[in-house]
Order: structure tokens, then C-alpha cells, then sequence
């Protein structure tokens, strides 16, 4: 169902979903507290593109690698963004 939505709605849903669920990593808050300089973050096995997606706005640039590539739909769409 979320497969069909623009990229900016579907990570938008995808992210407050887990979230809601609770089922967000704490990493990813860990990480943001602990790293001062947010020039580049490397999303290796991004996956579905949720960490890259959350960071988005945190690091100048993203370098996201997925090697399945039947779940690298989902990553196309935040080129637009630094990633």
C-alpha cells in the first residue's frame, strides 16, 4: 500500500509509524547527540532508507548503499535531497 505513495509521503508515514510503534532504533538519536561535525553520514545497507531519511536534514551529504536492489525504489526518491 505505502509502495504506491510519492517518496516524501512514504518516508514521511514510514518514519512517524515506527515511531509511533516505538519501534525506531535509539541509535539513531544516540548518534545525532554524539557527532558535532554533520558533514557526511554513510548508510551502509540502508535498507528501506529510514536512517538516511532521518538524517537527512542533520549531515551535508548522505552516501546510501543497499546491494538488493528490488529495495533501492524506495532510496531514488530522496536524491533530491543530499543523499
Amino acid at each position: 500500500m505505502l509502495n504506491n505513495l510519492p517518496p516524501e509521503l512514504y518516508f514521511f508515514l514510514r518514519y512517524n509509524w515506527l515511531k509511533y510503534k516505538k519501534k525506531i532504533e535509539k541509535e539513531m538519536a544516540y548518534l545525532d547527540k554524539i557527532l558535532s561535525k554533520k558533514r557526511r553520514f554513510v548508510d551502509i545497507g540502508s535498507n528501506f532508507g529510514i536512517y538516511s531519511y532521518y538524517f537527512r536534514n542533520k549531515f551535508m551529504n548522505i552516501e546510501a548503499f543497499e546491494p538488493i536492489n528490488e529495495i533501492t525504489y524506495h532510496l531514488k526518491g530522496l536524491s533530491k535531497y543530499n543523499i
